[in-house]
């Protein structure tokens, strides 16, 4: 029996980018610098992890397209847990990102929560519509 080993919660970034404000130097230096997909996905394989589900670190549109286009030259990258703005129109939004290179690699959606100042975010009703628009589009 083969055995694979997949990252299933990789996080790539080059700050030049897409900046990377959670970062505070002082209390994460350790991560403190860039980690550019290839590179990652390149080092994982190198200690026998056959492939990544990249996700997304910042709540941005833009950040989801530049990962799914990084994912094409890349056969480690399994899928791509991106963002989409919850609180707007969620299937236009996946359609652009299925539409655009390597949307085929979308496999679900995340939100950074805690850049949210309302604590009630995930339950509001335009949050929870959206979500429902997730599901029904079959991602995460």
């Amino acid at each position: 029996m083969s055995r694979h080993l997949v990252d299933a919660h990789l996080h790539v970034w080059e700050r030049a980018r897409h900046p990377q404000p959670w970062i505070a130097p002082q209390t994460m230096s350790a991560i403190d610098r860039d980690y550019p997909p290839r590179a990652a996905v390149e080092a994982l394989g190198a200690h026998g992890v056959d492939g990544a589900v990249v996700v997304q670190c910042v709540n941005e549109l833009s950040e989801t397209v530049d990962l799914l286009a990084d994912a094409i030259g890349l056969p480690g990258v399994r899928g791509v847990v991106g963002w989409v703005d919850l609180t707007a129109d969620v299937p236009s939004q996946v359609e652009l990102l299925r539409g655009g290179a390597g949307g085929d690699r979308l496999v679900g959606v995340r939100h950074v929560t805690f850049t949210e100042t309302d604590e009630r975010w995930l339950t509001r009703p335009d949050v929870g519509n959206g979500l429902a628009a997730l599901a029904a589009a079959g991602l995460a």
